[in-house]
C-alpha cells in the first residue's frame, strides 16, 4: 500500500513538471476602476505588472498583488507613461506635457528622475537591474539614443554619420532607436543605414553591431543576460518574429511579432490567425503556442487574447485581450500548476516516504 502511494505521488510530481502542464495557464483580468481600457507591458519576477489605463488620458499603472495604482508624475504634466519595469520595481517611461512634449523619466526608490536627453521629445524605454536606463530623443529630424547610469550619459553610435544622398552638414544624419538592455549593459534596438534602411542593432562595449538578417528592414525588441535577442524582420507589409542566438537568426513564426523574452529564452508576442486577426503567442523550445488554447478555467469575458508583451522567469505572461463588449483589457496568465504547487507535491512525496520508513521500522 505504501509503495503504491509513493508511486502515485511521484507520478503527480512528474506530470506537474512536464511541458504539457507547464503550458496551461490561469487567466486573470487586470482592471482599473473608471478606465475604459487597460494594457499590460511588463511583469517582473515579483509579479508586479506595468501597464496603462485609458481615462481622459492614458496613464501608467502598476498592479501589485492584484491591486492597481497609478504611477506618480510631474504635477506640471498631463500624466505618465511607463514602458519598462525591472525586477526591483523601477520603471522607465516618460511624462507627457502640453503641445505633445514628452520627457524621458524613470521612477526608482529615490523618486522621479528626468533622464538627461537633449531633446524636447524623449522617452526612456528600458531600465536594467543596476538602474542603467536607455532613452531616445527626437530633434533636428534625427532620433538619437543614450544610456544613462544616473551619472554619466553615453550616446549610442549610429551605423553611419550621414545618408549617402545628403551633403555633410545637413540635419539629416541617420538616427538610432534603443529598445531594451540587459544587466550586462548590452543594448538592442535599430538604426538607419547610409542608404535609408532600418536594421536591427546591438550596442556592445561602445560598438554598434548590425543584426539585420534579410528582408526590407528589421528591429531588435529585447535581450536577456544570455545574449539572446528578439528580432522582428519586415518583408514589405509582413513581419516575422525571430530569435538571434549563437550568431544566427532563427525565425519563430510567420505573420508574427515578438515583443519580450525571459532569462530562459521564452519569447512572447502575437501571430496572425487569418483575416487580420492576431492571437497572443508563446515561442518556447522551438514550438509556437497560441495562448488562447492554453487557458484553463474562467475566461472573464475575454473573446480572445490579442498580444502578449512580457514574460517573467516564472513563466507569467502579460498583454492585451479583446473582451465581449469590444474593449481592450490587460491580462495576466499564470502557469498551472504554479511553482508553489510543485513544491507542495514534492513535500507530499517526502511525507509519504517518511511514513513508509516508519512503518518498516515498526
Amino acid at each position: 500500500m505504501q509503495k503504491s502511494s509513493v508511486l502515485f505521488v511521484a507520478s503527480l510530481l512528474i506530470a506537474a513538471a512536464g511541458p504539457a502542464q507547464a503550458l496551461q495557464y490561469k487567466l486573470s483580468p487586470l482592471l482599473v476602476d473608471s478606465a475604459s481600457a487597460t494594457e499590460a507591458f511588463s511583469i517582473n519576477n515579483a509579479g508586479t505588472v506595468l501597464g496603462l489605463a485609458q481615462r481622459n488620458q492614458a496613464q501608467a499603472v502598476l498592479w501589485e498583488q492584484g491591486t492597481a495604482r497609478y504611477l506618480s508624475h510631474d504635477p506640471q504634466s498631463y500624466g505618465s507613461y511607463g514602458l519598462a519595469l525591472n525586477h526591483a520595481g523601477d520603471v522607465a517611461g516618460y511624462n507627457f506635457y502640453p503641445h505633445g512634449i514628452l520627457a524621458a523619466t524613470r521612477w526608482t526608490a529615490a523618486g522621479i528622475e528626468s533622464v538627461p536627453v537633449s531633446n524636447d521629445y524623449s522617452q526612456a524605454t528600458d531600465i536594467n537591474a543596476h538602474g542603467v536606463t536607455v532613452a531616445n530623443g527626437l530633434g533636428g529630424y534625427v532620433e538619437t539614443s543614450v544610456s544613462w547610469d544616473g551619472v554619466t550619459t553615453t550616446k549610442l553610435l549610429p551605423f553611419s554619420t550621414v545618408y549617402n544622398d545628403v551633403p555633410p552638414g545637413w540635419p539629416f544624419s541617420p538616427g538610432t532607436t534603443a529598445q531594451a538592455l540587459n544587466d550586462l549593459g548590452q543594448v538592442v534596438g535599430w538604426g538607419a543605414t547610409a542608404d535609408h534602411k532600418q536594421h536591427a542593432a546591438l550596442w556592445n562595449n561602445g560598438q554598434i553591431v548590425d543584426l539585420h538578417g534579410g528582408g526590407t528592414g528589421s528591429a531588435a525588441k529585447d535581450i536577456n543576460n544570455a545574449g539572446q535577442i528578439v528580432i522582428n524582420t519586415y518583408f514589405g507589409e509582413d513581419v516575422r518574429a525571430g530569435l538571434w542566438q549563437n550568431g544566427a537568426l532563427s525565425y519563430l513564426g510567420e505573420h508574427s511579432e515578438g515583443n519580450g523574452m525571459n532569462a530562459l529564452g521564452a519569447v512572447v508576442g502575437w501571430a496572425g490567425v487569418g483575416e487580420g486577426a492576431q492571437h497572443a503567442v508563446l515561442w518556447q523550445d522551438g514550438m509556437e503556442f497560441d495562448l488562447n488554447a492554453q487557458i484553463v478555467g474562467e475566461r472573464f469575458g475575454f473573446t480572445y487574447l490579442e498580444k502578449a508583451y512580457g514574460i517573467n522567469d516564472h513563466g507569467q505572461i502579460v498583454g492585451r485581450g479583446l473582451t465581449a463588449d469590444g474593449s481592450h483589457q490587460a491580462f495576466l496568465l499564470s502557469p498551472v500548476p504554479e511553482p508553489g504547487a510543485w513544491l507542495m507535491l514534492a513535500v507530499g512525496l517526502g511525507i509519504v516516504v517518511r511514513v513508509k520508513r516508519r512503518v518498516r521500522a515498526a
